[in-house]
């Protein structure tokens, strides 16, 4: 695994609630202490970015919370490798060298929402819930008949949705994102 897969993974299982899920609990309890013990770095990354800071809990009233911020860069590469092998899974071949991976790894629910529609309207290429037990919910849809051009919707442990898509030259040049 690669210090950005585990970062990922580290990333993915620390967001409040992931607790909560049972391959993510299994993770946390085992791997994801073990990968800190032995990783002063990955734990320095960490530790960096971390503060207190006062969330309201269910009643309104503020709590101190410790809080810290993820390296997007990071998480967005480990996203656009996912994105390309299962490009590479579904399509039976590699992606065109001038084909593009865009990332939104931050989403709300409500633009989870709104793409979870979107995907159901399209043409599937993946099955929904892979993983173990769900820890990793996706859906996959071709976009165009070129079959370079296809979105993902990632949901990890149920706490952390994330969008990719692959786009051709041509189609990038069309949107005009070229």
């Amino acid at each position: 695994m690669s210090m950005d897969e585990e970062y990922f993974r580290q990333v993915l299982v620390s967001i409040d609630g992931a607790e909560r899920h049972p391959v993510a609990s299994k993770i946390l309890s085992g791997p994801a202490q073990k990968v800190f013990d032995r990783s002063p770095g990955l734990r320095a990354s960490f530790l960096k970015t971390t503060k207190e800071m006062l969330v309201a809990n269910k009643f309104g009233i503020l709590e101190p919370k410790t809080s810290w911020t993820p390296e997007w860069d990071r998480i967005d590469r480990v996203l656009k490798k996912i994105t390309r092998g299962l490009f590479y899974h579904y399509q039976k071949r590699r992606m065109d060298i001038e084909t593009a991976v865009l990332v939104r790894s931050r989403l709300d629910q409500q633009t989870l929402d709104t793409l979870a529609k979107d995907m159901d309207s399209a043409n599937h290429v993946g099955p929904m819930g892979l993983g173990e037990k769900g820890a990793v919910i996706f859906a996959g849809a071709r976009t165009s008949d070129t079959c370079n051009d296809t979105m993902w919707l990632f949901n990890f442990y149920q706490v952390c949705a994330a969008f990719t898509m692959t786009l051709s030259r041509e189609t990038a040049i069309k949107w005009g994102s070229a």
